[in-house]
């Protein structure tokens, strides 16, 4: 059953105080980004994804990251498990038991290496990462903000473990964007020239 558009903006809406605008990175901004781009890869799959719940993938998407600098998510399996709480507490007046379910199902498919098993999920998570696949300079304006929100570490130990996890994403798109009709490569492509450009330019640093 599709949402109400009014509905829908409104419960994406009452997702921003759960974000820290402090954040470097995990911002309400980034929330913003991530409804934007997810819609925009969902689409790129043409008549293959028509009958996904859009509506619900904003929700998702708006309240993905909730929380996230939260003490009380170190009690939970990861933050996005704890996001998955504080979205459903809020929303359990306006969403169905299994809008809920499948929103849950969205926002834990963000985490790295997780099973994104609905065309939803897919769409969620390479909205969160589309980011590495835009123009360097966002690229690196988006990563410096997250090596900054962990605290600024030495970068040679933050851009390794950076490395791989741009690295099994970009292994992880090429089976999982088809299944969404999105079979070009050109994301994929982009993300591995940045990855490149920013190992020879700041890689040893």
């Amino acid at each position: 059953m599709k949402l109400h558009p009014a509905a829908v903006d409104r419960m994406c809406a009452s997702a921003e105080p759960y974000y820290n605008p402090a954040q470097p990175y995990h911002n309400w901004g980034h929330a913003e980004e991530v409804m934007h781009d997810s819609l925009m890869v969902l689409n790129s799959g043409g008549r293959w994804t028509r009958h996904v719940n859009r509506g619900l993938l904003q929700i998702a998407a708006a309240w993905h990251d909730a929380g996230h600098d939260h003490p009380e998510a170190a009690q939970f399996e990861s933050k996005e498990h704890y996001a998955v709480k504080l979205a459903t507490q809020a929303l359990r007046q306006e969403l169905s038991s299994r809008h809920r379910a499948e929103m849950s199902d969205m926002i834990l498919g963000t985490r790295f290496a997780a099973p994104r098993n609905t065309m939803a999920a897919i769409a969620l998570h390479y909205g969160d990462v589309y980011n590495m696949g835009l123009s360097y300079d966002v690229f690196s304006d988006h990563t410096t903000k997250l090596w900054q929100e962990y605290g600024a570490p030495p970068w040679s130990e933050f851009w390794s473990q950076a490395q791989t996890i741009i690295t099994r994403t970009v292994i992880e798109a090429d089976s999982e964007l088809p299944r969404i009709g999105v079979t070009n490569g050109d994301w994929q492509f982009q993300v591995q020239q940045n990855l490149f450009r920013m190992s020879r330019e700041k890689g040893n640093e």
